[in-house]
């Protein structure tokens, strides 16, 4: 994190960010705190210490070490992050004991030091590569699995696929807690296959209330609910 470099655009003097001195020092911060390739990275949550994945162009963002480095109280910190967010400049996915930011489009404008070394990518490589992405993943997600696939499928796929189901619901504000339930869930011993197969009917039926209506699936699940509240949620 302490070498290397970072793109800016000249047209970024034309930007919101740039015109508001907080923010740019903000998003200037953000840029430079972004992992240029994939890692894994040793967070303390409570008492122990948890691996997170980080792929090109996020990290991991706590509040009170973000207002230390940037020298700005905490609240500004994060009313400037969310002004980033509102202008899709990044994602910011809170977590129970910490949050994740990203980059949007990082992939568009920051080459990796191989890349860059090889020369073999372009910007319009790079462009077409990152939309073939997200259709693929629009593409897998058009049919979450299905009962039958998640009762048959390995603990690995069920924790793979569980991860990926979060991330859409996210990144479609569906269920922006929907990390934070996860975590409760597994906490308190549930099932993983049917958190799974949860989280897969809350992406299909797009509730007002994604919170609660995740808590009574689960206890549908956990055999807790009558019939008739099973044919009114399910």
């Amino acid at each position: 994190m302490d070498r290397g470099y970072v793109k800016f655009y000249r047209k970024s003097v034309e930007s919101r960010a740039f015109q508001n001195e907080g923010l740019w020092k903000v998003w200037s911060w953000c840029l430079l705190k972004a992992n240029h390739k994939e890692c894994w990275v040793p967070v303390k949550t409570g008492k122990g210490i948890t691996e997170v994945h980080l792929k090109p162009g996020q990290f991991v963002f706590g509040r009170g070490k973000a207002s230390k480095a940037l020298r700005m109280p905490a609240s500004s910190v994060r009313n400037r992050l969310a002004l980033l967010e509102k202008a899709q400049n990044l994602v910011i996915k809170v977590d129970t004991h910490y949050s994740i930011i990203t980059i949007c489009n990082w992939e568009l404008y920051q080459v990796t030091e191989n890349e860059v070394r090889t020369g073999k990518r372009t910007g319009k490589g790079q462009a077409k590569d990152t939309d073939k992405n997200a259709k693929n993943v629009e593409e897998a997600f058009k049919e979450p699995p299905s009962q039958e696939e998640i009762n048959e499928a390995s603990i690995k796929k069920i924790e793979s696929d569980t991860e990926k189901v979060c991330e859409e619901l996210y990144n479609k504000k569906i269920f922006l807690k929907v990390h934070a339930f996860k975590n409760k869930m597994l906490k308190a011993d549930k099932n993983p296959r049917a958190i799974l197969h949860v989280l897969c009917r809350c992406l299909i039926k797009k509730p007002d209330t994604p919170w609660a209506y995740c808590q009574k699936i689960i206890g549908i699940e956990d055999g807790n609910f009558t019939e008739k509240d099973k044919t009114r949620t399910v």
